[in-house]
């Protein structure tokens, strides 16, 4: 049986996928640390002198892709959109950790 999808929906999926999964926020100045509950960093945000930067852990980003069957660019577009709602900061630069 197929299912058509929008994609707001999709979107709607993902980011209750995200916000399910249990999460601990350091801040600093010009950082945001968010770890699991067993103490991994999963995101880390930053603001350097010009732009902002999100870095994504593999394991996340690699279950967003493959649970919804996104392509790269849209996978990390959705954690961001996702990261800039519940925190309302403003990523320029999206990276996988092994980038």
């Amino acid at each position: 049986m197929k299912y058509i999808i929008t994609e707001e929906q999709l979107s709607k999926y993902v980011r209750r996928y995200l916000n399910s999964i249990e999460l601990d926020v350091s801040r600093a100045d010009n950082e945001i640390w968010i770890t699991n509950m067993e103490g991994r960093a999963i995101f880390y945000y930053y603001i350097d002198n010009v732009k902002t930067y999100l870095n994504i852990d593999p394991d996340i980003y690699s279950t967003v892709r493959g649970m919804f069957g996104l392509d790269d660019l849209t996978a990390r577009m959705e954690i961001l959109f996702w990261f800039e709602d519940k925190f309302d900061r403003r990523v320029d630069e999206v990276t996988v950790w092994w980038d």
